[in-house]
Order: structure tokens, then sequence, then C-alpha cells
């Protein structure tokens, strides 16, 4: 009785911004019919495709031998051609951290045997389920990060008071909560903790949760793993920096598992690439990029 009062006090803030959050969308901003939406279906797709539809394995079959299994593939208009293939050019992590929440509703939904399977209203109405609990944990995170800090408790409950309210998680969890801005949010978090509390204290539990979190970063969105750029500000000092990674460095078995931790991880994207086209390393953002001697500065702004 007394651990579960006191997990109860240690997350009863962010669980009064939950209730709050949920409080203002049904009175205020609205519930919208679909969650689902634009790109959040690329990030998405992965479940439909693989548990309801059977359609993510493709790589016997090309498009011109199978024209039947890329029907309702083509249909979606998120796949992009990769050597006569289609692939989804989105990763998967969100997939992968929905996936709890979309196989309860799976198991709990009638299915309609055509094309809408897996998009219907419940399945909406569990992705928005999704982003409200991987919002609590992100918020969560972040306290713990910033009380490695000492930062007084008012300021990083009005500082997580002004995440969830005065920025665009509050679309992302309740709109666009398929999108991987949420899930990226939650994981970037705890993986900021869990590399503070590694330099602070020299745990080496604490770097393998870690590892795990970056590649799960990886695993939402590859461009994310600019995060790795706080890692000095998150050692405080060039001392404390250097100590941490020697502390690791001189111990290649516990440098190698940290590695391996990150690629098994990341290694679940791999597998879905080769699934859809045969190869474990794919680039699926065919023809897009940044062209950083033309910045539309102006045009994003305005």
């Amino acid at each position: 009785m007394n651990r579960v009062i006191n997990g109860i006090e240690r997350i009863w803030k962010e669980l009064f911004l939950i209730v709050l959050y949920l409080f203002i969308l049904n009175n205020y901003i609205g519930k919208p019919e679909t969650t689902i939406n634009a790109d959040g279906i690329g990030y998405y797709e992965y479940l439909p495709s693989l548990f309801i539809h059977h359609d993510l394995i493709r790589n016997e079959a090309k498009q011109t031998e199978n024209p039947a299994l890329y029907q309702r593939v083509n249909n979606l208009g998120l796949y992009v051609d990769y050597q006569g293939y289609k692939i989804n050019k989105y990763p998967c992590g969100t997939a992968l951290l929905e996936s709890p929440f979309f196989a309860y509703t799976y198991f709990t939904t009638k299915h309609k045997y055509n094309s809408e399977d897996g998009y219907q209203t419940p399945f909406h109405k569990t992705i928005f389920h999704a982003a409200i609990f991987y919002l609590f944990l992100g918020i969560y995170f972040l306290k713990k990060l910033l009380e490695e800090y000492d930062i007084k408790k008012y300021l990083i409950f009005l500082t997580q008071l002004l995440l969830v309210f005065g920025t665009s998680i509050t679309n992302y969890t309740n709109f666009d909560a398929s999108f991987s801005h949420v899930y990226s949010l939650f994981a970037i978090t705890a993986f900021l903790y869990f590399t503070k509390y590694y330099f602070k204290n020299l745990t080496i539990k604490h770097y393998y949760l870690a590892c795990v979190f970056f590649g799960l970063i990886l695993l939402l969105r590859q461009i994310n793993l600019v995060v790795l750029l706080f890692i000095p500000f998150l050692a405080g000092n060039y001392t404390h920096l250097q100590v941490g990674i020697s502390s690791i460095w001189k111990k290649p078995k516990k440098l190698l598992i940290g590695i391996t931790i990150v690629c098994t991880v990341f290694f679940i994207q791999c597998l879905m690439w080769y699934l859809q086209v045969g190869h474990f390393l794919v680039y699926s953002y065919q023809g897009e990029g940044f062209n950083f001697l033309d910045p539309q500065i102006m045009n994003v702004l305005f």
C-alpha cells in the first residue's frame, strides 16, 4: 500500500496535467473524429499492413509480378517507388510504440475485411489514447531531467504546464496524434535524463538505458540523431564529459554492449525495409532532401 501511495505522489502532477488537458480538449478545443492523418498515416501504416492486410512483405514480388499485392498500397499514396517495389518512406518507431494500443483495438473490433480495416473509428481513438500515454511519460521524464539540475519544483511544474498547453505538442497529442512528435518527446526526454544521470553518477545501468532510448530515437526519425549534440551540455563540463566517456571507453565489453543495444533496436527498421524491398539499408526519402545553398527562410516564416 505504501508503494502505491509513494508512486502516486511521484506522478500526481503529471496526472493532474493530463486530466486538465483532457478536460480542456473535451470542453473547449474539441476532439477530432480522425487522428490518423496525412504523414501520420505513414507512421501508423506498418501496423494494419503487417497484421491485417498482410501486404507489407513484398520483397519477393515486384509490382509487375504481383499487382494485386500492391493494390491497396498504391491507393494509399504514401509509399514510394524503390527498384521495382513500393516502400513506406516513414520510419517504423511510432508504429512500434503504438502497437500495444493497436493490438487491444485489433482484438476488440469487428473487421470489415476491406481496405478500411485498421482505419475505423476505434483505431483513431486508440491512437489518441497512445499519444496521451506517451505525453504523460514525456512530461514525467522532463521532470526527472530538470530535477537533476536542482531546479525548483514550481518552475519544473510551470515548464511542464507550458509544454503541454503552450507548444505544438497540444496539437500533436490531439489532431495529429499519429505523427511522431509526441513519441519523440517521450524518447528524447528519457534519453536526456538517463544520459544526464549517467554522467552525474557513472552508473552503467543508466548508460545501457540511454542506449536503448537512443536506438528508439533513431527508430522514430533518423534525423533525431542530432540529439547527440546535447551530450556535452548534459555532462556539465569538460571534466565530467571526459570522465564519463573514458569510463566506458576503457571497458570495451560495456562499450560493445551499448553499441549492440542501439543496433538491435534500430535493426527493427532494417527488417521492415528488408521485408518491403529486400535490402536492409535503404534511403526511403527518394528525391527529397535539403538544399542548404538555397534557404527559404522568408517562405518558412511568413
